[in-house]
């Protein structure tokens, strides 16, 4: 339920009706579950630790994998860890850096049969 805080970036936390779960009522430019994708983020900022942007392609041209990918269930990173959202991994394939603090937003690609993290193509913001 809403009890502790649910929805990051101002979104309004809605107690569901019928069960024990809650909807959260997202500002404009913001999207998910708890409000935690930033659909405006076209660029990441100081090494994107914060970046909760859309961009979903690695360096290699790669589509990212989905972080609730079974496939990614033994990885140490993955929409299955307790702290998933606060770290901004969920239900999407969007680049993060968050994780395991790297130099810039990665994924999870499959290549030559497996699958491993790769940096992404997201465009770094300019400084200034």
């Amino acid at each position: 339920g809403c009890s502790e805080p649910r929805c990051f970036n101002g979104g309004t936390c809605q107690q569901a009706l019928y069960f024990s779960d809650f909807v959260c009522q997202c500002p404009e430019g913001f999207a998910g579950k708890c409000c935690e994708i930033d659909t405006r983020a076209t660029c990441y900022e100081d090494q994107g630790i914060s970046y909760r942007g859309t961009w979903s392609t690695a360096e290699s041209g790669a589509e990212c994998t989905n972080w609730n990918s079974s496939a990614l269930a033994q990885k140490p990173y993955s929409g299955r860890r307790p702290d998933a959202i606060r770290l901004g991994l969920g239900n999407h394939n969007y680049c993060r850096r968050n994780p395991d603090r790297d130099s810039k937003p990665w994924c999870y690609v499959f290549k030559a049969g497996k699958y491993s993290s790769e940096f992404c193509s997201t465009p770094a913001c300019s400084e200034g």
